[in-house]
């Protein structure tokens, strides 16, 4: 596996956390694997064979353009062969703006809208070409082009989303909201509205992501440490939202981190980071 995170143009600072690079070749013992829940929006360019649905569902092929975060399970994906893929992270609140949604919230999986066509169409034609650092520059350009023609204006609501990732995922709607100076039902309006999601599932899926990288990174973390470093009240509250998200409580999922690094033959310990980093495609 080869993966690298770019950090934005200082254009894109309040919009973007990375772009990424990644090639990787699936072997039987990775092909099987599944996308979780994440805090941003994921705009993907992908060259290669995977499929993608709910899990026990029907799968389809994964197209060439596609989005996909804030979605509120998992998701059941297969991929074979080699894949080449190239991926911006979107704060949600630019992901509307930039990439005209209507909405984010409980966001699954989609095939990217007729604004990104013609991008799509370019950067896959580049990635087939191997030219990965021409595709990166395209899509950092395009996105810079669409900050100077859309809104990007702070605002109490996104001002608020970002407390809560700086504050991952700990952050009170009613102690956020009195510092800046408006109603809590103000406040939660203009979420809705602006950032596509509500405060509060904001904050829990802030905090899932939070626990699955720790995991992924560390399986060996004790729980219960784990869960007070988080901010959740006791052991059985991290339980249960972890399991809300990953429909699996957290030491199953743990074998599981366990069983699938037994099967990545000679995985470095930086690699292994990586893996945490990419918490979208893992198990």
């Amino acid at each position: 596996m080869n993966y690298h995170e770019f950090p934005p143009p200082a254009a894109l600072s309040h919009s973007v956390r990375c772009f990424w690079l990644l090639e990787e070749q699936h072997t039987p013992h990775t092909e099987e694997h599944m996308f979780f829940p994440e805090r941003l929006v994921r705009l993907v360019f992908y060259q290669g064979d995977s499929y993608v649905g709910l899990p026990g569902g029907s799968l389809e092929k994964l197209p060439h353009t596609y989005l996909m975060g804030l979605q509120s399970g998992p998701l059941r994906a297969v991929s074979r062969g080699f894949a080449r893929v190239l991926g911006v992270e979107l704060y949600p609140w630019a992901a509307m703006r930039l990439l005209g949604l209507e909405k984010v919230r409980s966001m699954h999986f989609s095939e990217a809208g007729m604004l990104l066509e013609r991008l799509g169409r370019q950067i896959s034609a580049l990635l087939r070409l191997e030219s990965e650092r021409e595709a990166l520059e395209l899509l950092e350009d395009w996105l810079t082009s669409r900050s100077q023609v859309v809104n990007l204006e702070p605002n109490p609501a996104t001002l608020a989303a970002t407390r809560l990732y700086e504050s991952k995922g700990q952050g009170k709607i009613l102690d956020i909201a009195e510092e800046l100076g408006i109603s809590s039902r103000q406040l939660e309006r203009g979420f809705m509205s602006t950032v596509g999601i509500s405060a509060k599932q904001l904050a829990r899926t802030i905090r899932f992501e939070e626990a699955f990288n720790r995991l992924m990174l560390e399986p060996q973390l004790n729980l219960t440490e784990l869960a007070h470093t988080l901010g959740f009240a006791d052991q059985a509250h991290f339980n249960r939202e972890f399991k809300a998200f990953s429909s699996m409580n957290p030491t199953t999922f743990i074998k599981h981190v366990l069983h699938r690094y037994e099967n990545i033959e000679q995985v470095p310990r930086g690699e292994l980071s990586d893996l945490s980093n990419r918490s979208s495609e893992a198990l």
